[in-house]
């Protein structure tokens, strides 16, 4: 009998999907709605006012799509105990922790991004969550 998914996991999860697919929505508007493009582009323009590294409006959209889809397929294939997905979430957010680094330094998003991402770690690494994505069986069935 395969082991039951630990509650940490399951809420890491759906605040993933949730998350995913709120944002995959707000980025649509931001493609359909001319007002709202102008003001994503305002936004982006001044996050590369400060930022080690400038990017184009159409990167930081591109990334936004693409980050809500990841956490969409995450968060689907993690509650159905895929090892692939908790990699692809941890490696994500790692990924998102250190683009916010590069554009808008040691700010207030970066800090709560990382505050976000060192929970994520904690919680997906133990060692319950690592027999969940194992497959492994529960303690008494071994």
């Amino acid at each position: 009998m395969k082991m039951p998914r630990p509650l940490s996991v399951t809420i890491i999860s759906i605040v993933a999907i949730i998350l995913g697919v709120y944002t995959l929505a707000i980025k649509l508007l931001v493609i359909l709605v001319p007002d709202s493009y102008a003001l994503f582009v305002e936004f982006a323009a001044a996050m590369n006012t400060h930022a080690l590294l400038k990017l184009p409006v159409e990167f930081h959209l591109a990334h936004a799509i693409t980050g809500s889809v990841v956490w969409i397929v995450a968060g689907l294939f993690m509650l159905r105990g895929k090892n692939w997905a908790r990699l692809l979430a941890l490696l994500w957010g790692l990924g998102v922790l250190v683009l916010t680094l590069l554009v808008a330094r040691l700010s207030l998003p970066f800090y709560l991004k990382l505050a976000t991402w060192l929970l994520m770690l904690y919680l997906l690494t133990r060692e319950r969550s690592s027999r969940y994505f194992r497959g492994a069986p529960q303690a008494q069935d071994t």
